[in-house]
Order: structure tokens, then C-alpha cells, then sequence
């Protein structure tokens, strides 16, 4: 019997390609799998970052005014509409559930499992072993200590916290500049800082994507995609993941967040 692992990740579903289908689902089941031969989601699940809001110790997630659904509800929903054995949940470090902390990709994965374990909502199988993976991590004498992997087992649900964000898989100018046709001569308004921070990811990639479309003749893809990455977030990343350039490839498999994908879902 197959063992169904679904991938919960911090975006949204808005953008569609011709078919109707996401460009989410297209980008995580398809390119992205793709490129660091993962193993296959039997689903994609998108949730938001009000989802993960200020922690409740007594009732995992606790909900904002305008929010009817934690991301634990979600789960508890998903699991319940169409089964699945193991999940895999995936958020940005930035900007961080709470805007009063200092910025800590491990005490923010601690906060996941802590508000997994606490959770009233989520099926017992899951809080069960939310508790377990606590427990390991807190037992540890320092963030990188560990004995092995974890492993995707029944009812897990392993974090993999973006750091500093999704967009990050993509930040070598390099290998923007091969995917979007963009040669020596780099056109009007191409961003002069590459991994210097200061400037969110999707604008830094935006304000290549627009410098680039001064080019002449204009690159296909830049007829093909009419938005910026803030606009088409989903989308330009499914392309840049699909590319098949190999520098861009490089890029996104050596990073940190897709290393550990690799390592929690593997090939």
C-alpha cells in the first residue's frame, strides 16, 4: 500500500494555468519535485501565515479575529476529507508569527511542534507523535545536535521552516539571468544587490523580471508570463524550477530548505 504524504505549505491557490490548475500544485508536485527528485504528494495544501499565529499553550494554535481556521483545523480537515498518513509543513521564517520575537528558524520550528502537540483539535495519532519529535529536539544540547533524519512515519507532521523565505531558492543572479535571457549587458533597472538582504526576495526578483523585459527582442518567457513575481509568485517560481538550466538548478538543490526536503521526502 502507498504511503500518502501531503505537503502543507504557506501560499495560496488564486493563480491557475489554462487547464484551471493551480500553478501552486503545478510548482511543488511537479517542477520542484522534479528538480530534486522527490518523491510525489499525493496533495498540495496551501494555508497563510494567519494560520500560524501567536501560540495558545493550552489550545495549540490560537485564532485571530478574522481567522475561523488554524492551520491544526486545516489539518484536522484535510486528514478527514481525503486520508493521508504523514504530512510535511512548510513556512517561511519571514516574516515571523510573532513580530515581537527575535527572528530563530529553530525556535520557530519548536513553536510548530509545541502548538501540534497542545492542539484539542488534531486527531490523537498526530499529536502523538507532534509530541515525540518535541521531546527529541528539546532533549538535544544544541540545535544541530541529532543521531539521524527524521523519518515520515504514521501520523508525522515534519516542519520545514524557509529560511529566511520560499523566494531564497532562486537568489543567484546568475542563474536569473540564464533563465530570463538576460546576457552580459544587463538592462536598465537590474538590481545591483544580490544575497545582501534588505529587500524582500519577490521584489528583488520582480525588479529583474521588469528590467528584463526592456530587452529586445524580448525573451519568450516574458510574453509568455505578463506579471512580476508579485504578481505571479507561483508561477515564475514553477518556471524557474522547470527550467532545466543548470545553474538554476544548482541553486535551488544546494539550498538549505531543499535540502531538507530532500531529506524528509527523499527520492
Amino acid at each position: 500500500m502507498t504511503f500518502k504524504v501531503a505537503l502543507f505549505v504557506e501560499g495560496s491557490l488564486g493563480e491557475q494555468d489554462r487547464s484551471g490548475r493551480p500553478w501552486l500544485d503545478i510548482l511543488w508536485r511537479d517542477r520542484l519535485a522534479g528538480a530534486l527528485g522527490l518523491k510525489p504528494f499525493v496533495r498540495v495544501i496551501p494555508f497563510h501565515k494567519g494560520q500560524l499565529t501567536t501560540l495558545d499553550q493550552k489550545d495549540g494554535l490560537r485564532r485571530s479575529p478574522a481567522m475561523n481556521v488554524g492551520l491544526d483545523e486545516l489539518i484536522r480537515i484535510e486528514v478527514t476529507r481525503e486520508p493521508f498518513d504523514a504530512g510535511i509543513v512548510a513556512f517561511d521564517l519571514l516574516p515571523p508569527w510573532d513580530t515581537n520575537a527575535m527572528v530563530c528558524r529553530w525556535e520557530e520550528t519548536l513553536r510548530f511542534y509545541r502548538s501540534m502537540k497542545n492542539s484539542a483539535r488534531l486527531p490523537e495519532e498526530f499529536r502523538t507523535r507532534a509530541s515525540e519529535r518535541l521531546a527529541e529536539l528539546e532533549a538535544r544540547t544544541s540545535p544541530s545536535e541529532r543521531l539521524a533524519p527524521p523519518r515520515l512515519g504514521k501520523g508525522s507532521l515534519l516542519a520545514v521552516c524557509m529560511d529566511p523565505e520560499f523566494e531564497a531558492l532562486f537568489e543567484d543572479e546568475i542563474a536569473v539571468r540564464k533563465v530570463l535571457g538576460v546576457g552580459r549587458k544587463l538592462p536598465k533597472g537590474w538590481p545591483t544587490t544580490w544575497g545582501g538582504g534588505g529587500i524582500a526576495l519577490k521584489t528583488l526578483l520582480s525588479h529583474a523580471i521588469n528590467a528584463a523585459r526592456s530587452i529586445d527582442p524580448t525573451p519568450q518567457v516574458l510574453r509568455q508570463i505578463r506579471g512580476s513575481f508579485i504578481d505571479r509568485p507561483h508561477e515564475w517560481a514553477a518556471y524557474f524550477a522547470g527550467s532545466g538550466e543548470e545553474k538554476m538548478v544548482e541553486t535551488i538543490s544546494r539550498h538549505p530548505t531543499s535540502q531538507r526536503l530532500k531529506e524528509l521526502r527523499g527520492g
